[in-house]
């Protein structure tokens, strides 16, 4: 088998574009949000722990990929034969193998990602996403929205991952200075938007994969169920999104004064971030509506 069609196989498995988007997130939360609000107290260590925190979340991501595909060859040759890998480029021996190198590179990397021992939390909190994409994909991916849930809380939780790295929890409930507000509310808008947007594209891919996932027991949406459902959280993204915005621009007018105030690249991937992400919502909904009456 040539090497390049494996490991054009390989970079399939692992979704190389979906990794490389959790980079480009993160990437812009650190430098056009977090940096403009802490740059007087920036070190050479913050940089340094975050790029290990990218390459954490990268790989376990990675492993929660290909297990999923494991556990999906028998569902992937009805709905997309033509994309397996497993089984086909890669054995399912090979890629049980990868899953384990990588959540245990992902553990590694959490851990240096660490700011002292105190953040060793962060650890078992990753360890805990391994651990629920395994059950997502043996179990609650088969059953009614229960799996569509976890998946776009793992999504957002490359966001909120972020966060946690960041700040100490401690501090934010016992009081937190203004430009740790900012960063907390900033985060919990993103991930909101983050869970709602990603709700819908699984209910989408619930409706393009039934005939696989039906003849394999698995319990998603009708049509007609996910149709009701985007109708109901689409806008609940767009009010996301107008909350995003409003927030950025109370802060930075009662800010003006302050060192977080006045950041170009902050306003820019607010509105550009928001707006960019709404495009696919309006896109799965058209597909949603073609789906129901191509069934």
């Amino acid at each position: 088998m040539p090497l390049v069609k494996v490991i054009a196989g390989f970079f399939r498995l692992i979704r190389l574009p979906n990794l490389i988007f959790i980079a480009l997130t993160q990437l812009l939360l650190q430098y056009c949000i977090y940096e403009p609000l802490y740059r007087p107290f920036l070190t050479f260590d913050d940089t340094r722990q975050f790029v290990f925190l990218v390459f954490a979340s990268i790989f376990i991501a990675a492993a929660g990929y290909i297990i999923n595909d494991y556990f999906d060859v028998d569902i992937d040759q009805i709905n997309k034969p033509s994309r397996l890998v497993i089984g086909k480029l890669i054995s399912k021996r090979g890629s049980i193998f990868l899953h384990f190198i990588f959540n245990a590179a992902g553990l590694v990397f959490t851990f240096l990602a660490t700011r002292s021992i105190q953040q060793s939390y962060l650890v078992f909190l990753n360890l805990g996403v391994i651990f629920l994409l395994w059950f997502y994909s043996v179990r609650f991916k088969k059953t009614l929205l229960i799996g569509n849930i976890i998946i776009s809380f793992l999504v957002a939780w490359v966001i909120v991952i972020f966060f946690l790295s960041k700040m100490d929890p401690m501090q934010l409930i016992r009081g937190a200075d203004k430009s740790q507000s900012i960063f907390y509310q900033l985060t919990i808008l993103y991930a909101g938007f983050a869970f709602l947007s990603t709700f819908i594209r699984e209910l989408i891919k619930d409706v393009e994969d039934q005939d696989g996932d039906r003849r394999h027991g698995c319990k998603t949406c009708s049509p007609m169920l996910c149709q009701k459902l985007v109708a109901q959280f689409s806008p609940q993204c767009s009010t996301q999104k107008a909350r995003l915005s409003a927030s950025f621009r109370f802060r930075a007018s009662v800010t003006k004064s302050s060192s977080c105030s006045g950041h170009k690249p902050l306003r820019f991937i607010i509105h550009a971030g928001s707006w960019l992400t709404c495009l696919p919502i309006r896109r799965f909904a058209l597909r949603l509506w073609l789906c129901r009456w191509s069934v």
